[in-house]
């Protein structure tokens, strides 16, 4: 029930416990400040984050996950995880080194190219 953008929002969010801004997620996810904005209404309508106004910066909000959005983000994080691991189960174990082997070589071009 998630679009791939709401998903990996969500997963930022639950992954600073002390909170994130919306201008910290704009520069992690290079996402658009209106979206995001709009993302962020529908998130919130849906109960699934709570905003709480910065203490030093009156202008700024950090952003948590609720009960409800932890719960939903968890059970979207299992699925993901079961779907995986389901994607690898015809592979043979020379299979699956590879793959991970290849998959390093893409996070080091990445990080390499600072993307």
């Amino acid at each position: 029930g998630f679009s791939l953008t709401e998903g990996r929002i969500l997963f930022e969010i639950y992954h600073q416990p002390a909170g994130i801004t919306a201008n910290a997620l704009i520069e992690t996810l290079h996402l658009d400040k209106g979206y995001l904005s709009r993302m962020l209404r529908q998130l919130e309508k849906r109960r699934l984050i709570e905003k709480k106004r910065a203490a030093k910066d009156k202008r700024s909000f950090y952003l948590f996950l609720s009960r409800k959005g932890k719960l939903e983000f968890e059970k979207l994080n299992a699925a993901t995880q079961e779907h995986a691991a389901q994607l690898l189960v015809p592979l043979k174990n020379a299979q699956i080194v590879n793959l991970i082997n290849y998959m390093e070589a893409i996070r080091q071009i990445l990080t390499n190219a600072n993307i």
